[in-house]
């Protein structure tokens, strides 16, 4: 009884850091490395990447650390994924899988991973953004399982406000058409340009490009043509 309410504060401990730590992360990509490094410590000898789904471009991208050799995980970063390749995202739920085991439908983003692989789902008000893989030589136990579905459940939310403020922050500063920074966010970089150049007593150079008779495109071809040429 005394060692099993000792387990229970240290795990009670390791979600009190976790969630003090993505309150103060700067951005998605550092919380999802510190739920990474958080997996990894509450399931020894595992590895554990971020499945990032990108709806736009219709594909899931893998987050691991730099400068790790993480084998096989380090492969999944070549593949050509979408969201429908795993299966925890294209289900909205848990996928585990153990070696040797055949499913009738197999995970095309871990299905070439050794071991016994768990996959949560980031769920966020039914959405799935995105999943947290688990791979793992020996069993993922129920005590990891539990920690590591109450981790995934507790960093979702803020994974999502992260992603939707970085987001916002984008649209607010570029041009719709074309993308480039727009006025406020190209006056903003040129004053921080120029105080660098003052500080540093270096030249800073400024070059206009210029669309002559940009205005006889628009008038042969009409406005969807002028759009296409500007961007």
């Amino acid at each position: 009884l005394r060692r099993s309410n000792r387990l229970q504060r240290q795990r009670l401990a390791r979600q009190q850091e976790l969630r003090e730590l993505l309150q103060v992360s700067l951005s998605e990509e550092e919380s999802q490395l510190l739920l990474i490094h958080h997996v990894e410590q509450i399931a020894p000898g595992a590895e554990a990447a971020v499945f990032n789904r990108n709806n736009s471009e219709d594909r899931l991208q893998v987050r691991l650390p730099d400068g790790v050799d993480r084998s096989p995980l380090r492969a999944l970063q070549t593949e050509q994924l979408s969201p429908r390749s795993c299966m925890a995202v294209r289900l909205s739920r848990t996928y585990a899988r153990g070696p040797g085991e055949r499913p009738l439908v197999a995970c095309e983003a871990c299905g070439k991973v050794q071991g016994h692989v768990l996959c949560e789902p980031l769920l966020v008000g039914g959405e799935v953004i995105g999943s947290v893989l688990v791979a793992k030589a020996g069993v993922v136990g129920g005590a990891e399982r539990d920690d590591v579905r109450d981790s995934v459940v507790q960093a979702a939310p803020i994974l999502a406000n992260q992603r939707n403020l970085a987001l916002a922050e984008m649209r607010a500063a570029s041009d719709a058409l074309t993308g480039l920074p727009n006025r406020r966010a190209a006056d903003e970089s040129i004053k921080r340009m120029v105080a660098h150049a003052g500080r540093s007593v270096t030249p800073l150079s400024v070059i206009l490009f210029d669309l002559d008779h940009f205005k006889r495109v628009n008038d042969l071809h009409g406005h969807d043509q002028g759009d296409k040429v500007l961007a």
